[in-house]
């Protein structure tokens, strides 16, 4: 069975100066995001995001694979415990007074269905929240 890759746009009434902040900067990303200890936007910079689910604190590693400031920015995504690179991707698209945000997570398909905290479902959940209210919700009050 075929996984389709998640897949979200969310407006964002900001420019897409401020979304890109709120995406790059590790302070911004603690408020709306994950606790990211090391941040860069150079290709090949290694980082590691904290998620938190009912009380565990899960490590995921990432690589920045695609910079392009205030357009688009990838890294993969790769949780310690179930280790299948998969990867996320911004894409910053400015608009008049605001920001088209096209968000993808592909590579799904390789994470064993059977672990339902990383499920293509669970994640569809969270990225949801994530860049549908979280993101949008911090940078419109940024």
């Amino acid at each position: 069975m075929k996984v389709a890759p998640i897949f979200q746009e969310v407006i964002i009434k900001a420019p897409a100066y401020k979304v890109w902040q709120a995406i790059t900067n590790k302070d911004n990303m603690k408020i709306w995001y994950f606790e990211v200890p090391e941040f860069k936007t150079e290709v090949g910079f290694s980082f590691t995001l904290y998620g938190e689910k009912e009380g565990r604190r899960f490590p995921i590693l990432c690589r920045i694979t695609e910079v392009k400031l205030c357009e688009k920015l990838s890294y993969t995504w790769n949780y310690v415990n179930f280790p299948t690179e998969t990867i996320v991707s911004f894409e910053l698209i400015a608009l008049e007074n605001e920001t088209l945000v096209k968000f993808t997570h592909t590579g799904l398909e390789k994470m064993s269905p059977e672990h339902k905290d990383v499920s293509r479902d669970n994640h569809e959940k969270a990225w949801m929240a994530i860049i549908g209210d979280s993101l949008k919700n911090f940078v419109e009050r940024y």
